[in-house]
């Protein structure tokens, strides 16, 4: 009763093995930082080496171009870990959501289901990790769970706390990445929230254990996807940089090709602009190219040495991360496509990355395990690689033909190219690959696009093999066509003509014109007595052009039907592809005493008289351009030459009274009543000249400090002095007009009240200085005025001052369409403009009167279809009577490149042929109660093909 009881046999003693929290983290691409360097090395890790700093990639991302390129500690991606401990010979699986951990029921049944950021596991023991983006297929988990020599080709072995893939958490926690989520906004796995500190609620639980671990795990699609992004971001920062810059640089290389252009401008350059800003300025476009340049030859170099290890076996290299999809599973399949598309997206656009796909998707290279060959032909099993080389062999015999020179060669080539092709694309049908494979294609097409330019000349294995490839997973074949030369041209013609170059349809068009008219003549010389003529298919195959289509590949035909044959019928011809495009605008006056003819005027006032004509033609001069643009300026400009004018006539009538009063005396002395009539008229006249003439020098004191001032803020400074000056001696010449216009009159007065002095002294009552006054400032005035001759800026130069780069800078300078619609207007000024005309018809001898509305091309010397397009209206006003109010109406003018023109050549117009282009006319005639008004709208000129102008907005009137 007291003797021990026996212990069960089943009841052993055993040991609680002691665990230890481990916090799997990922090796990823990432700034080093300075203060809290990483320490992963990339020779101890066994990784390819990553050499330079980050590139500059715009102020969208943080500026890390300071920062070394290297191996940063991350969060793991979202996807599935994978955990085999030795201890327990179980492979465990992990579902990755936001760097938590949920164990799953697969595999050995997991003591704890519990989510948690990090592992339990025995502290001390090896276990193997692998992460991947997608969940292992069973076959695949099989495999790995039974085979220890495949576990240890695609799983990181690790003991915990055990250097280099593992260590204290403490010490590489303040190394993860994730922890600044601003430094990784380019990544493939950016993320919104920060990472976790070591007192937050997901890692605070691992301090209750006694070891706390990290664990290294491997990705490379995440390392080759973040170079892709690196390589990605950097275009499109040059991208951003050169739209943000291109205004600056191409108004610096405008205004340097200009200086180029002219020894005058280049000599007074400095005169006019910054020339050290714009020499800077114009180095920056290659300097930025250059460092483009260098920063993706350098990324392209560290993802070529990532992307070479498809070809290892270890489980850092890309080959292990393949192997993880399952081709026979259509979904993981399409994702490792996909994975490639993404890891090869931006290096596939460069010489290396280019290189780099030509040798790994080369059949003919010994490979065990073609992963991105079989991606790309949408493999659902993996293919043998000699198969694979046979079915991909380019013939020989394609080199043959290619040696054979002329036109029936070059079909005969591609006819057997198309032959070769088409076969080989039958032989991998066969295989049953997938369909689609889109996004792969569009990656790789940059290494397909520079070879198809040489096709002609030779035939790349590369090009075969994509073009065999997406032939089959588009189910497509090849056929090739014999096209003339016009035709030829004419599907071109049709194939552009849905672009938006229109000068380059219309060029081919013109070209296509004329060889229909070669080829006719050819073809009537050809024909003679003693010439037999050659059939139309010797003539096709002469000139035939090879064309290929893609059409839909043949179906499978149904066994053979007749006995005995035992083969199935020969291959259905194709269906025909999608048919292709058919080949296919009283003046008052003082009564003084008028002259009787000219002739008068010349020989008594021949200088006086002069003046009066010039100050008319100035006047009408100013009127147009008044009634063009009723601006302030103008408006004071149209009255200061109406009152020259009149002070130029009334000059003319004082020295005509003059002389009347000189011949007068001559005959009859100076003291007689007719002599003291004509003496007063002539003091009179003088007088009311004078104070014209000092109300004309005021109104021209306002218009010459106007133009200083407008000169003064364009850069001129030397026309500004000079309108400075004129102002001055202007104000100086008013005032002294006003002291002889006193003079005068106190001389009037005297002489009406008869004193004696007065009349023995005669037309000369101004003292000398005043005199020489009168003379000097009118000299000083001339000389200012021959001197703006010289001074005033060229509108070329008045264009450079204004430029961004200029001594004063326009409002439109900041912008190129600005400075280039300013600078067009100044080389080819182009015109609309209303003209009246008003001549007698020939036929009828009637009176026309119409309205014209003129073109002028300057640098012209014919229209050329496109060069002119206007979209506008025409503005009518229709008159209802004295009492009624006008209505207007607008009436569309437009017309495009491919409109007819609505305009005649401007023949038999007074104004003769123009030296400096072309005048083209459109005529109006106003009804009895409407009349044209203006024409307002939009021209755009297109001096030459492929060069159209900004556009300018019309209004005339």
């Amino acid at each position: 009763m007291n003797a021990p009881a026996t212990q069960p046999r089943r009841l052993q003693p055993a040991t609680c093995p002691l665990l230890a929290a481990v916090l799997p983290l990922r090796y990823a691409i990432g700034p080093i930082e300075t203060r809290n360097p990483s320490t992963l090395d990339a020779a101890t890790l066994g990784l390819p080496a990553l050499n330079g700093n980050f590139p500059e990639m715009g102020p969208e991302h943080a500026s890390l171009k300071d920062r070394p390129l290297g191996y940063v500690p991350r969060a793991l991606r979202d996807g599935w870990l994978y955990v085999w401990e030795d201890s327990l010979k179980a492979l465990s699986e992990y579902r990755v959501d936001a760097a938590m951990l949920k164990p799953t029921a697969r595999g050995a049944p997991a003591p704890d289901t519990t989510t948690r950021a990090y592992l339990m596991l025995e502290a001390g023991a090896p276990v193997l990790m692998a992460w991947s983006p997608i969940r292992w297929s069973a076959d695949v988990f099989a495999e790995l769970e039974s085979q220890p020599a495949k576990r240890q080709r695609m799983m990181r072995s690790l003991t915990p706390g055990v250097a280099p893939f593992s260590g204290s958490v403490q010490a590489v926690h303040g190394q993860i990445g994730d922890l600044k989520t601003e430094h990784y906004t380019w990544s493939i796995a950016a993320r919104k929230a920060s990472y976790w500190l070591l007192q937050d609620p997901p890692l605070k639980p691992m301090q209750r254990c006694e070891q706390q671990h990290f664990a290294l795990v491997d990705d490379p699609w995440g390392v080759l996807g973040d170079l892709a992004a690196l390589v990605r971001e950097r275009r499109i920062a040059f991208t951003k940089l050169n739209n943000h810059r291109n205004d600056e640089w191409a108004t610096a290389e405008l205004i340097q090709s200009v200086a180029d252009s002219d020894e005058v401008i280049r000599s007074n350059l400095a005169s006019m602009i910054d020339v050290p800003q714009l020499q800077k300025v114009l180095k920056q476009p290659a300097l930025a190219l250059d460092a483009l340049d260098a920063d993706l030859r350098r990324l392209t170099e560290c993802w070529a040495r990532w992307f070479e290890t498809l070809e290892g076996g270890m489980p850092s290299h890309l080959d292990s991360a393949c192997a993880m999809f399952d081709l026979t599973q259509p979904d993981q399949r399409d994702l490792l496509e996909i994975h490639f598309a993404c890891s090869c997206l931006g290096p596939s656009a460069t010489p290396l990355g280019v290189k780099t796909l030509e040798r790994e998707l080369d059949a003919a290279q010994p490979r065990e395990q073609p992963w991105l060959l079989w991606a790309l032909l949408g493999a659902t099993r993996k293919i043998d690689p000699g198969t694979l080389k046979q079915a991909l062999h380019l013939p020989e015999a394609l080199a043959d033909v290619t040696d054979a020179p002329g036109a029936a060669a070059r079909l005969a080539r591609a006819t057997a190219f198309a032959t070769a092709v088409n076969l080989a694309a039958n032989q991998v049908q066969a295989m049953n690959p997938a369909r689609g494979g889109e996004p792969l294609f569009a990656v790789l097409s940059p290494s397909l696009g520079g070879r198809l330019r040489s096709l002609s000349e030779q035939i790349h294995p590369l090009v075969y093999s994509l073009m065999i490839a997406s032939l089959v997973r588009s189910d497509q074949r090849l056929e090739v066509d014999e096209l003339s030369r016009a035709d030829a041209i004419e599907w071109l013609n049709e194939q552009i003509d849905q672009a938006h170059n229109k000068g380059q349809r219309r060029r081919l068009k013109k070209q296509l014109q004329k060889e229909n008219r070669n080829q006719a003549r050819v073809a009537r010389e050809a024909v003679g007595p003693s010439t037999p003529a050659k059939s139309p298919t010797a003539t096709q195959v002469e000139e035939a052009i090879p064309h290929f289509r893609v059409v839909p590949a043949p179906e499978a035909a149904p066994p053979h039907p007749s006995p005995g044959y035992g083969s199935d019928a020969p291959p259905a011809p194709g269906k025909p592809g999608t048919t292709l495009p058919p080949l296919s605008g009283k003046a008052a006056r003082l009564s003084l005493g008028a002259p009787r003819n000219i002739s008068e005027l010349l020989n008594e006032a021949p200088l006086k008289t002069l003046i009066a004509f010039v100050s008319v033609w100035n006047l009408t001069a100013v009127a147009m351009q008044f009634w063009t643009d009723r601006s302030a300026k103008n408006v004071l400009s149209f009255f200061s030459a109406t009152m020259a004018t009149a002070t130029a006539s009334t000059a003319v009538l004082q020295k005509l009274a003059d002389v009347r009063w000189e011949q007068h005396v001559a005959l009859a002395g100076k003291v007689n009543p007719e002599a003291q009539r004509l003496l007063a008229s002539a003091l009179g006249a003088g007088s009311v000249a004078m104070l014209i003439q000092s109300i004309t020098a005021g109104l021209d004191v306002f218009i010459y400090g106007w133009q200083a001032l407008d000169a003064y803020r364009t850069g001129d400074l030397d026309t500004a002095a000079v309108s400075l000056g004129l102002a001055g001696a202007n104000l100086a010449y008013a005032r002294v007009s006003l002291q002889a216009m006193r003079a005068l009159r106190l001389a009037r007065a005297a002489v009406l009240a008869g004193e004696s002095t007065a009349l023995a002294t005669g037309i000369r009552v101004l003292t000398l200085p005043l005199r020489l006054s009168l003379v000097g400032l009118v000299g000083t005035i001339l000389i200012g005025m021959v001197s703006l001759l010289y001074t005033k800026d060229t509108p070329l130069e008045s264009w450079l001052k204004q430029t961004r780069f200029g001594t004063r800078p326009a409002d439109w300078s900041g912008a190129l369409t600005g400075t280039l619609e300013a600078f067009w207007r100044i080389v080819l000024p182009v015109s609309l403009k209303l003209e009246r005309w008003n001549d007698i018809n020939p036929r009828t001898g009637k009176w026309v009167n119409e309205i014209r509305l003129v073109l002028h091309l300057p640098g012209q010397t014919e229209y050329q279809q496109g060069m002119i397009t206007f979209s506008g209206y025409e503005e009518w006003e229709r008159s209802h009577g004295l009492l009624g109010d006008a209505t207007f109406r607008c009436i569309p003018l437009t017309w495009g490149e491919d409109d007819p023109i609505p305009f005649d050549p401007d023949i038999g117009s007074p104004h003769g042929p123009q030296g400096d282009g072309i005048r083209l006319r459109r005529a109006y005639h106003d009804g009895p109660f409407e009349r044209l008004v203006a024409i307002r709208g939009s021209l755009t000129y297109t001096p030459v093909e492929g060069l159209s102008l900004p556009a300018i907005d019309i209004e005339v009137s």
